[in-house]
């Protein structure tokens, strides 16, 4: 079973009738006896804010997401600690997002309007968001990575196009369907298997949206490129 969110009583049923389970997660459950599956979003976060701080940004923004509050704030909080580690501030400026393209675009106003404390760079819960804040950028003479880095969640199949070149998170979607299978396998042939909870990486793939900020240039807001 994979679910975007945390898991529903449903999986409780599954477990009164004897289904062997594994689950695929982006968090941990906790009250789940069975095998689990889950991204380590912590570390996800902590990557992404480190390899900004490493590249000189200081001021870290997150848009966050509302499909799973808990999978947000995990990376919220790799995030932070990224920040107190390098001994920066940890109060970055949150965004509330809902995961849509559309809700980039909103970002990306509610950045517009910051206007004399722009963060430097900008971390979204997904990829989508990152999409939509980079084209409204663009629209508004914002130029990404010039004027603001960013970094998405996902490495969905766009983030790779030239035109976008997205920097970003990839979960590894393959090897945790992988290891769910070897799992359940596992349980199917011997049903008194002990159950383990596998803590998979993410990967950062380093594109064309992050840059040092000493090559920020300045811009001018409001002006329409088109």
């Amino acid at each position: 079973m994979m679910s975007a969110t945390e898991p529903s009583d449903f999986i409780q049923r599954l477990q009164k009738i004897g289904c062997p389970l594994v689950l695929i997660l982006n968090c941990p459950v906790q009250d789940f006896d069975g095998s689990v599956v889950y991204l380590d979003n912590y570390q996800a976060g902590y990557i992404a804010a480190r390899h900004l701080i490493e590249l000189g940004h200081k001021d870290i923004a997150y848009l966050s997401g509302a499909t799973n509050p808990i999978v947000s704030n995990t990376r919220h909080n790799g995030i932070c600690s990224a920040l107190n580690n390098y001994n920066l501030v940890s109060g970055n400026v949150v965004f509330p997002g809902n995961s849509t393209l559309e809700c980039g675009r909103k970002a990306a106003e509610q950045y517009l309007a910051c206007k004399d404390s722009l963060p430097s760079a900008l971390i979204c819960y997904n990829d989508l968001m990152a999409i939509g804040f980079i084209d409204e950028c663009r629209k508004n003479n914002i130029h990404v990575p010039e004027v603001v880095s960013v970094i998405g969640f996902d490495d969905i199949s766009v983030a790779s196009l030239e035109g976008i070149a997205l920097t970003t998170m990839r979960q590894p979607t393959v090897e945790m369907t992988k290891k769910a299978i070897d799992l359940l396998h596992q349980k199917i042939i011997n049903p008194f298997f002990s159950c383990e909870r596998i803590i998979m990486d993410p990967t950062l793939v380093i594109r064309k949206t992050t840059i040092a900020p000493e090559q920020t240039a300045v811009f001018e807001p409001g002006l329409q490129t088109g």
